[in-house]
């Protein structure tokens, strides 16, 4: 997380994929120095009210101002914890159902961007056979939240007419900007403003495969990635 050399981890949670199968009687989340090795601080799963015995995740984490971790996970299809460095983890009432969480948090960790994984729908038809046309479909594209309220701060909503799929977005360095995929009759990324949800701009993907988005540490520009290709556009900050 951040380049910090920090993680967050799960222990004896796979327990099936052991041959032979093995229960894994006590499952911990952890929060780790992955340079070290050393756990931070550790927590048995089944101890976090409203739980259960969840095992798959989808987290997200950032390093706060005082120099602790703060992480927010998913765990599918509906429950979002969040946890704070030397604090017990708590669910948190983030009211998105999902069976593929995509999210990233804002800078400071106190909020959260959350894609919706709008697609069209129907049938996919390869090797050159013809298929109907993607039946359209419209909802929440991406939304951000405050972590510990599950307030909505705004939502863009929009109609997906081809077959797309969301990827981890990316906050700006500066908290001023997000880049997202825009469904429509294809995918777009979109640059977005972090306080209103604002589309500034908006540019057809660079290739097809491995898609992703990020800024640079200066956050004067974005990179973004598809297959063999590497794009980078410079950020005019002068007015948005």
């Amino acid at each position: 997380m951040d380049g910090t050399g920090s993680a967050f981890a799960t222990f004896g949670t796979r327990g099936r994929y052991y041959k032979p199968e093995r229960t894994d009687v006590i499952p911990t989340i952890a929060m780790a120095n992955a340079l070290t090795g050393e756990v931070l601080q550790s927590f048995p799963i089944t101890e976090i009210e409203g739980l259960g015995d969840r095992r798959q995740w989808v987290a997200a984490s950032r390093t706060k101002d005082n120099g602790r971790i703060r992480t927010l996970v998913a765990w599918p299809p509906d429950r979002w914890m969040l946890w704070d460095q030397n604090e017990r983890p708590r669910l948190v009432p983030i009211e998105i159902e999902t069976r593929r969480p995509t999210f990233t948090l804002s800078m400071d960790g106190s909020q959260v961007l959350i894609m919706g994984n709008l697609s069209a729908t129907g049938v996919v038809c390869e090797f050159g056979r013809k298929c109907p046309a993607p039946i359209p479909q419209s909802g929440m594209i991406a939304q951000l939240r405050e972590v510990t309220s599950g307030t909505v701060v705004w939502s863009i909503d929009g109609t997906a007419r081809g077959f797309t799929t969301s990827i981890v977005p990316a906050v700006s360095p500066n908290n001023r900007y997000a880049l997202i995929l825009l469904p429509d009759d294809r995918q777009y990324v979109a640059l977005i403003s972090m306080a209103d949800g604002r589309v500034l701009q908006r540019f057809s993907t660079p290739g097809w495969a491995s898609l992703s988005l990020a800024f640079s540490p200066d956050g004067r520009q974005a990179w973004l990635t598809g297959g063999s290709i590497v794009a980078v556009f410079d950020i005019d900050d002068s007015s948005d």
